[in-house]
């Protein structure tokens, strides 16, 4: 649903909105977000006024921490089912002693213990498949989808500032990962339309192309300084080339993250929390 520049509900029929410009429609959902977020903002500070700001904000982010807390494991394993649902192997799994590492060590063999990130899947095997690659990615955000939306829904009703801190952390997943899971997932895309639309065959422009694959948009920036030829570059025009890919990964990233939040509101509508 459309917001207007005073933050009010587009009244707009919905089949005439949806033909809007497809760049309008494409960033809907970024605008959406960004409403439903302030709105139940807003609706808990209004419902809390009489008590004191610190107090309020204190227990959303209570919420926020504990949630955050128990998020971050459950992102990284659900990587790993993502991966294995769709056909893939799983070798390793890094994880932030914080969150658990040495517990889960414990039950699972591929837990290693790695302080660089809160956590990463950084071994595992698609058999070269696109499409048990991209599961692997977005699989963790299945959880934002069925109860992001849920959760939003739930703060507002009830004007509960822990379950809004609580909520925040979900919900906003998608766009916390922009330049993380979003950035991989649009890298994924694009590189394999260009492998396809492009026919290439060239050994060393493919595996440049796929090298651009990364879950770090930092990280792979900093690869890219220092190894150019790692990704098949080799004069100018090459390196504008391979910066434009990189942009527009980012920027499927970025509408991708838009849509799995707009999905996340179906939930709560078909269920009428």
């Amino acid at each position: 649903m459309e917001i207007d520049e005073h933050g009010n509900r587009d009244q707009t029929p919905r089949h005439t909105r949806w033909t809007r410009p497809i760049g309008l429609v494409l960033f809907q959902p970024l605008k959406m977000a960004w409403h439903d977020i302030m709105l139940t903002l807003d609706t808990v500070m209004a419902e809390h006024r009489q008590k004191p700001l610190t107090h309020t904000w204190l227990v959303l982010m209570l919420g926020l921490l504990i949630c955050w807390f128990f998020y971050v494991p459950i992102h990284e394993f659900m990587h790993v089912a993502g991966c294995l649902i769709a056909g893939g192997n799983v070798t390793e799994l890094q994880l932030s002693a914080l969150y658990g590492a040495h517990f889960f060590q414990k039950i699972f063999p591929f837990v290693t213990i790695g302080e660089d990130y809160a956590g990463r899947l950084s071994g595992f095997s698609t058999g070269n498949s696109d499409l048990v690659y991209l599961n692997t990615v977005f699989f963790p955000f299945v959880l934002t989808i069925l109860c992001g939306g849920i959760l939003l829904h739930i703060a507002r009703k009830k004007a509960s500032p822990f379950i809004f801190g609580c909520s925040l952390v979900i919900v906003t997943a998608p766009f916390i990962s922009l330049t993380g899971d979003f950035l991989e997932i649009g890298s994924i895309l694009i590189t394999r339309a260009l492998i396809v639309v492009l026919q290439q065959s060239d050994p060393q422009t493919i595996t440049g192309l796929l090298n651009l694959r990364s879950d770090d948009l930092f990280r792979l920036l900093r690869e890219l300084y220092q190894d150019p030829s790692g990704f098949a570059i080799h004069s100018p025009l090459q390196w504008l080339a391979v910066s434009s890919i990189i942009l527009l990964s980012q920027f499927t990233g970025l509408i991708m993250a838009g849509w799995t939040y707009f999905l996340s509101t179906i939930p709560p509508r078909l269920l009428k929390v």
